[in-house]
């Protein structure tokens, strides 16, 4: 090795050792009042004599290289400069967990906003206060007692439809029975007979379980009723039209602008037919035969409409109730007298608004549905004059006309 690199290496190996020389010597020298100028006493300022002294690192090593002191992490549970241990660390849990509010308010203006009664309020506040655990199991348990009340609950039932052969047949019979030469009352008694008819037809609908319910039965009378009232407004519509115009009773809702002639019976009866059959949409394979009866029985409806027609049914199941208190002797037939009665008016109405053929105009032989009206409308008339049935007072408030 070269001498001059020799005496190089030596040179370094001088300079270290001084500057170590140096180091210990600063750290081993007395700390007095001037080793830190401006020093207070005052707490929280830096007190030397409390604590040792870290010597202050050369900027530039021995050899030239920058010196840098390693970091030492903080720790707040050290002292701090005035000797004080400083506040210990709060864990996460702790952190996160916010002091106990008071609901009140918030509670009353819940309550007044849902309208709960004071009861409920205080339970609302109590439930409030409640611990998180315990309001968990506290909505658990109404939850449980709101299945409880639920299951407790009895559906409503289902309302009961009428069949469509069933409607069909209320059709047919309501329209059969008002146009019928013995029916006894085209108001009060009527949905009683209409029913009776129903059941002599059993597959439409009408069994003995649905006969026994009164809720279901409830149903089939009102539909009963509305077609019954359908019914004998047409008819009225129609006998008002037949009376021609102008005519004092050709008013309201029938008044007319230009002249029409009357109409003989039979065309009254067969309008009467015709206008049932739109306006309730009967078959037409159920036509109605036109009996000499039946035209008697319309003469005296017109007879009666021009003499009472304010509240034209109402009075028409009166004067029948009197045709059968005037008619009715114990062992004779009294709806042949009847039958007598409505021939007169018939006699009294050809005379009137036109003479008629009845050979080629009228069918003596009624058809199955006329002969089944017939049967039933007969015995109500039969039940009526033993005093069991009553027509004083109506069933219903009926549409214009009734």
């Amino acid at each position: 090795m070269p001498p001059s690199t020799l005496a190089q290496l030596l040179r370094n190996s001088q300079q270290r050792t001084a500057a170590e020389n140096s180091l210990r010597g600063s750290e081993s020298g007395a700390a007095g009042p001037q080793a830190v100028e401006g020093a207070s006493s005052v707490p929280g300022s830096v007190n030397p004599s409390s604590r040792d002294r870290t010597p202050t690192p050369p900027s530039q090593a021995p050899d030239g290289a920058p010196f840098v002191a390693s970091p030492q992490p903080y720790n707040s549970n050290i002292e701090d400069h005035s000797g004080t241990p400083g506040p210990p660390l709060r864990s996460e849990a702790q952190a996160r967990k916010r002091p106990a509010d008071n609901l009140t308010p918030f509670v009353e203006r819940v309550s007044q906003k849902l309208r709960l009664n004071k009861k409920n309020e205080k339970q609302l506040l109590s439930y409030s206060k409640l611990p998180s655990a315990e309001r968990k199991v506290w909505r658990a348990g109404m939850q449980l007692l709101t299945l409880q009340q639920l299951g407790a609950i009895q559906p409503a039932e289902a309302p009961y439809v009428i069949p469509s052969a069933m409607a069909s047949k209320i059709v047919i019979y309501s329209s059969q029975y008002i146009l019928c030469s013995a029916t006894s009352s085209y108001r009060s008694t009527a949905p009683g007979s209409i029913l009776k008819l129903l059941e002599h037809h059993p597959s439409c609908g009408l069994t003995a379980d649905v006969r026994n319910d009164e809720r279901k039965v409830d149903v089939i009378m009102r539909a009963i009723k509305r077609c019954l009232t359908d019914c004998r407004s047409s008819t009225q519509k129609v006998i008002v039209y037949s009376l021609g115009h102008p005519h004092p009773l050709s008013t309201g809702s029938h008044k007319e602008s230009k002249p029409r002639d009357t109409q003989n019976i039979v065309d009254l009866v067969n309008a009467a037919i015709t206008e049932l059959q739109k306006s309730r949409k009967i078959p037409s394979k159920e036509g109605v035969r036109i009996s000499l009866e039946m035209c008697g029985r319309f003469a005296w409806l017109r007879k009666m409409y021009i003499e009472k027609h304010d509240n034209y049914w109402h009075d028409m199941d009166k004067q029948l109730a009197s045709l059968r208190e005037q008619f009715h002797t114990p062992g004779t037939n009294s709806q042949s007298a009847a039958n007598d009665f409505f021939i007169g008016c018939l006699e009294d109405d050809l005379a009137t608004y036109g003479d008629m053929n009845f050979d080629t105009s009228v069918d003596s032989v009624p058809s199955a549905y006329q002969k089944e009206v017939y049967a039933v409308a007969t015995e109500d008339q039969e039940t009526m004059e033993d005093g069991s049935g009553d027509i004083s007072e109506p069933e219903e408030v009926d549409e214009e006309g009734d």
